[in-house]
Order: C-alpha cells, then structure tokens, then sequence
C-alpha cells in the first residue's frame, strides 16, 4: 500500500510536528499523505504520523520505502553541513568560529606552530607514610584530569612519575589517553620508605624531562627531599624548558618520622628554592585539608570551557550595592574589581549578608 504512495519524487521531508507553521498532511482513506512511523507489526501505523518516516528497518516487509533510506540519510547529512558550516548562511559564519565553538561546546588541544602543545605532568610520593594521603590524592588528580579533558586546554599527553625509597623502585609512564591516565591514578597504592626524606627530586628531574616545554609539573609528598644535592639540576632543566613546579606538601611524613627533621632541617626549604627559581610555588597543607587544596589548586589553573563575561562601570555617586548573579551550574567564579583607592572601600559579601 505504501510502496508507490511517494507524493513528491524529488523532494525529501524529515517530518511534521506539533507547533510548526506547515500543516501535516494527514493519510487518507487512499493512502494519500505523511507516512507512520512503525512496521506492519506496529499499530501506530494505523495513526496520523507525528514526523519523520520510520526507518527502523531495511526490508520491504516492514519498510516499504527501505530503498530511499540511504538517500534520506544523505540528504539530512548534507542539510546538517548547511546549517552549520555554509559560507554565507551558516551557523558558524553567522556566529563567527569562537562563538560557534562555545554554543556547540566544541573541544580542540592548544596548539600553535610557535610553541608546542602542553602537558600535564603528576610526580607523587607513593612511599608509606603517604599512606593517610593517597586517598584524596587519587581523587583529586582525577577530577583534575576529568575537567581539563573537556576544557579547551586539553593536553598533548598526561604523565605519572610515582618515587619511593629505595630510588629504584621510581616508575614512570605517558599516554595520550585521559581514560588511561585517570585508570593510572586510581590505581596508586603506597608502600616502602622507612626514613623521612625520600627522592622527590629524582622523581622531579624524571617528571621534567618527559614534560613538554611551557608546561605545568605538579609534585604531591609529605617528606623532605633526600637528594638534595640534585637541585641545581632540577632548576637548570626546568628553566631551560620553561616549567612550572607545583609543590603539594603535607606536614613532613608522619609523627614517627619527624624525630628524623633534625638531621635534614636544610631539606624542608630545597621546595622553596626551586620554586622561587623557577616562578612555581609551593603550598603546605594539613592532611584533613589535603582533597580540597589540592582540588582547588590543580582545577584553578583550568580555564572554564565556556567564559561568561559581564562588567559594569559604577560612580562614584551610584548606591553602594551591586549584585553579581551567579548561575548554580557555575563552579569556579573569578571577580576582577579596579579602580579602587582603598580596597577598604570593598565588601564582598555572599546572598544570606556573610562576608
């Protein structure tokens, strides 16, 4: 009955719905008009159609017009292309390419002929007196690859440098894979160590060499490091390759250990000169607080895939309060203020009157 019921041999319709300004054709007791969706074994083919034309199937037993799929399927291929990419209609010539990517959320690496794309690069303490720690590092460095993943920093390759004691037991791997990376990171179990400083910068120095230029190296321990002496060779490949040192420090090994401190007083501060070397930084913080820091330190340096900008320029003599509405899908809000001569001036307060 459907076979040869094509009303138009050279037109091809994806379907008619509810609130479009084109009326439906509606079947006919002839067999005239929009064709159902559903086989002969679907009763919904015995109802006006509410778009589209099923191709569920390729046979003619349950598609009559199972010959045309493939055409259907081109057609609506070639009207996306249109839509999007077409020079004088398209969305993206319409929007121009940056907002074209944002509307669609379009992901792409950062790369540019002049430098070469970026990495990421973890260097963590897996030594047993991590052992209270490893926890919230495993979950943190994951979130931290889940997000840049989908930002538009995604990186050329992500590297894990695991250091331990004796210096053999060092592991070092890359991928170009986010999914094998985050496996990577969950899967990291402490053992060993026995004394409090361990060979951090051994760990560092391999960290630095598999790194891409210009790019970030995070490195996560609670001890001093036990081989000191190789800090002019830390800081000479870092600045020759432009790296960024991140230290992630948690009170220096456990309590057991801190009877050692004394004999190692010089290493606490070896973190603290190569970062000031090198322009990275160092950040000390208590075991309970260790998640939320760390979090908040490696996610900070992720541009949001999607920036929302708003700005206002207030006088002198406008009210003194200006609300900044902030949508619940937002996570990381970043509020830049000039032109202020005393930041006394200045209170930020939160919705409930909370400063």
């Amino acid at each position: 009955m459907c076979r040869n019921n094509i009303l138009s041999a050279t037109k091809l319709t994806s379907g008619y719905r509810s609130g479009q300004d084109v009326s439906k054709p509606l079947s006919s007791a002839s067999g005239e008009g929009k064709c159902s969706h559903g086989s002969s074994d679907d009763d919904s083919r015995h109802s006006t159609a509410t778009g589209g034309i099923y191709k569920g199937r390729s046979s003619s037993a349950h598609a009559p017009h199972y010959h045309l799929h493939l055409q259907a399927f081109e057609a609506a291929k070639q009207a996306s292309v249109y839509f999007l990419t077409d020079e004088d209609n398209g969305l993206m010539n319409v929007l121009g390419f940056d907002l074209f990517k944002e509307v669609l959320s379009i992901k792409t690496k950062q790369e540019n002929s002049a430098i070469k794309s970026r990495s990421i690069t973890f260097v963590i303490d897996v030594t047993g007196s991590m052992g209270n720690n490893i926890a919230s590092v495993r979950e943190a460095t994951t979130k931290y690859v889940e997000l840049i993943r989908t930002s538009e920093n995604v990186p050329e390759k992500y590297i894990l440098v695991t250091f331990s004691d004796p210096v053999t037991l060092e592991t070092a791997r890359e991928t170009t894979s986010a999914d094998e990376m985050i496996k990577w990171l969950t899967d990291l179990r402490v053992d060993g160590g026995g004394d409090c400083p361990e060979y951090a910068l051994s760990g560092l120095l391999t960290g630095a060499t598999m790194s891409n230029n210009k790019s970030a190296v995070y490195i996560i321990t609670d001890a001093p490091a036990k081989d000191e002496n190789r800090e002019t060779e830390v800081i000479s490949i870092l600045q020759r390759k432009n790296l960024t040192p991140k230290f992630l420090i948690t009170p220096e090994c456990s309590a057991r250990k801190k009877r050692h401190a004394g004999r190692h007083k010089r290493s606490s501060s070896v973190y603290d000169r190569i970062a000031q070397a090198t322009g990275g930084s160092v950040n000390r913080v208590q075991t309970s607080e260790l998640q939320a820091v760390v979090e908040a330190d490696l996610t900070g340096d992720i541009p949001s895939s999607v920036a929302l900008i708003k700005w206002t320029t207030m006088q002198a003599s406008d009210p003194g309060v200006f609300n900044i509405e902030v949508d619940r899908s937002v996570i990381y809000l970043t509020i830049f203020i000039s032109g202020l001569k005393n930041t006394t001036d200045l209170i930020l307060k939160y919705p409930n009157g909370e400063c």
